[in-house]
């Protein structure tokens, strides 16, 4: 696995022309007239681990990016592969990164839980990057249990398809979903329900939900304006095939103002241990929600609905989560 002082090396050589790299290439991205090309270089898994790394990485373009296809291509093992856009600066390199992610820092510009995604957008809608964007890549691989690493090497690109800005009518927002409160006792069952309402009215790109061995299913419903459960629009019940759904003009999925995502997660534990929130596939727990969505509010925009329960903060001593997804008096 290349180092983090070896992308700083390359980084400096890049800035005063030397090693041999070309224009538009920065470590592992690199940009043509074509598409925007990220490369995660083989790395070793070894039976029984996981790993989670973070890459960091500059956008080598002088101009924005818009995006309106997205390939991801990842060997066997992947349990996800995310990328993420920021406003400041951190250091080029890669780092073991088994901590959630700092929302306030970092927002999710697309992700996937499949070793292969194929991605068009809705006609007229793009992806942003912006000039020299501080980029951060995280891929995580398990090889045990229920995900087996091919050869123990890890592997994988993302292919960021251009479109001429004349094409684009507006861009996409994202959502991520993080439940924090999960707790799965030994040889129990334990399921959390969460709330998340999208910033206007808006139509659903695509949606994807995430679990660990433990997860039975992921489950997205829609809400009424005060958040009571209406239809069911996606439910995601086989760890080895998780869902990311398209949602276009043949499959519409439409929020109206107020209207609110539900999301929920079921766990069955018949082990031993005791399961927590955590990025650890085989001894801790997630709910995570990816939600694509259009139109937002300017070239990128971003809501984290980081939850305990319903409820968007975790409730005082004395208080509980009610059902609308706040916190009340006992």
């Amino acid at each position: 696995m290349k180092t983090k002082a070896f992308w700083k090396a390359v980084a400096v050589l890049g800035a005063v022309g030397l090693g041999g790299c070309e224009a538009g290439q920065t470590g592992p991205v690199s940009v043509t007239d074509d598409a925007v090309t990220i490369t995660i270089a083989p790395f070793d898994v070894a039976p029984g681990q996981e790993v989670q790394n973070c890459h960091y990485f500059k956008l080598p373009s002088d101009v924005d990016i818009d995006v309106n296809h997205v390939t991801m291509d990842f060997s066997l093992g992947t349990h996800h592969a995310h990328i993420y856009y920021g406003a400041e600066a951190h250091p080029d390199g890669i780092e073991e990164c088994f901590t959630a992610v700092d929302f306030e820092k970092w927002h999710l510009l697309a992700a996937t839980q499949r070793e292969k995604l194929e991605w068009q957008l809705p006609p007229g809608q793009a992806l942003r990057l912006k000039a020299h964007q501080q980029l951060l890549v995280q891929v995580h691989y398990t090889n045990a249990q229920l995900l087996v690493t091919e050869a123990n090497r890890a592997h994988g690109t993302m292919v960021l398809d251009r479109v001429e800005p004349t094409k684009v009518k507006g861009h996409l927002g994202t959502v991520f979903g993080q439940q924090r409160t999960i707790h799965v006792a030994p040889h129990s069952t334990y399921s959390i329900t969460g709330l998340c309402q999208l910033p206007r009215a808006a139509d659903l790109a695509a949606f994807a939900g995430h679990y660990h061995f433990r997860g039975q299913d992921f489950i997205g419903y829609k809400t009424d304006t005060t958040g009571v459960r209406q239809d069911e629009f996606y439910r995601s019940d086989n760890f080895a095939e998780p869902k990311f759904t398209i949602y276009d003009a043949s499959n519409p999925m439409h929020f109206a103002q107020n209207e609110r995502i539900m999301w929920h997660c079921d766990y069955d534990n018949q082990t031993d241990l005791d399961i927590p929130f955590g990025p650890h596939e085989v001894n801790q727990e997630h709910c995570n929600m990816f939600v694509f969505y259009y139109p937002a509010a300017g070239e990128q925009e971003f809501t984290p609905c980081v939850s305990w329960g319903r409820c968007p903060v975790q409730c005082a001593a004395g208080q509980t989560c009610s059902t609308a997804g706040t916190c009340v008096a006992q």
